[in-house]
């Protein structure tokens, strides 16, 4: 078999692969050595099977984050494989202070695998930089490839850091157990700009276990959230009009708790609008996180507040946000800018 019909018996059989590899064929009048031709032959399949791998590693991750390639959104970055490294980023989400990043991590045996893939054992993160407070993170393995002994990982980080810094560092861990852990080499992601829309409103939220009546304000969409920001009394003053001292922990958890359950029982009807006139209720969107709503982190300090709180659904997949046109809110529908 000479070197041309090589190739194109090749390209018959896979050729999304080569197309990949943009092989170019080329037809040279000296005859390619047997031996040669061979270790030619085994050198391309390994490179196809590094590459199919790579694609199906890169495919798990879109899957995860309901990525569609022919429908493209700022929010979602991919990056090339970095030669040598034993951990790589594959993928991030960015958006409304949540930052998502996929990891490929190389050598996983078979055996941890299995492991991973029954939950016996489990990704962590070691630490993440730079150091700011109301820093949160879940760390979950989403794939396995027994052929190249390599995991897809998804590391989500959220609050403050996640909000103001440029990049963030990531150290992963392997968990075997409580006191065994295996650290891999830092890995730095960038945290890309979002966009987001947004709409005022002025709308009364009664909690009727406190006897107060608060205002929704805003709410803004982007492509990972819905947030909604209501004006309350601010929790200092709270505090003092019933007997607490000021900061007191177990005053600030019944005050919040209290309003953050007037506020959910508020939000169930929430909906946000799209371009083809259909709707979705928000608390229909599949969230990562247990019940429909989280607390900002910040939302916990009075000091920071001064009478607002912020409630957040996550999505659990991404939306495309340029579809997204309106949110319906104690029955009233209002346009997003």
């Amino acid at each position: 078999m000479t070197s041309e019909q090589l190739c194109r018996a090749l390209s018959e059989t896979r050729p999304e692969f080569l197309e990949e590899c943009e092989i170019t064929m080329v037809t040279r009048p000296k005859k390619l050595h047997r031996g040669l031709l061979i270790a030619a032959v085994i050198m391309l399949l390994g490179c196809v099977s590094a590459m199919a791998v790579g694609i199906s590693l890169r495919q798990s991750a879109r899957n995860d984050m309901g990525i569609q390639p022919e429908n493209p959104i700022s929010e979602w970055t991919e990056y090339e494989a970095t030669d040598g490294e034993r951990v790589d980023l594959v993928s991030s989400f960015c958006s409304g202070g949540h930052v998502f990043a996929y990891l490929e991590v190389e050598d996983i045996s078979a055996e941890d695998g299995a492991a991973l893939e029954a939950e016996t054992i489990s990704w962590s993160l070691g630490d993440v930089f730079p150091h700011i407070n109301n820093c949160s993170w879940v760390v979950s393995h989403v794939d396995y490839d027994a052929e190249t002994e390599t995991a897809l990982v998804k590391a989500h980080i959220f609050g403050a850091v996640a909000e103001n810094a440029e990049e963030l560092t990531l150290i992963l861990a392997l968990e075997r157990s409580a006191d065994q852990k295996e650290f891999f080499k830092p890995v730095i992601v960038p945290v890309t700009e979002s966009d987001i829309k947004t709409a005022d409103v002025a709308l009364s939220v009664e909690n009727t276990d406190l006897g107060l009546t608060g205002s929704v304000k805003q709410v803004a969409v982007s492509a990972g959230t819905v947030e909604v920001t209501l004006q309350i009394q601010p929790a200092r003053e709270w505090l003092a009009d019933n007997g607490y001292e000021a900061d007191d922990p177990c005053g600030l958890h019944d005050y919040f708790g209290s309003w953050f359950e007037a506020a959910d029982v508020y939000l169930q009807d929430i909906r946000i609008g799209f371009a083809d006139g259909s709707s979705m209720a928000v608390v229909d969107i599949p969230t990562p996180f247990a019940g429909n709503w989280i607390v900002e982190n910040s939302a916990l300090d009075p000091v920071e507040t001064e009478g607002w709180l912020t409630l957040q659904h996550v999505f659990s997949q991404a939306q495309d946000l340029s579809a997204v046109t309106s949110v319906t809110i104690g029955g009233s529908s209002v346009a997003l800018n």
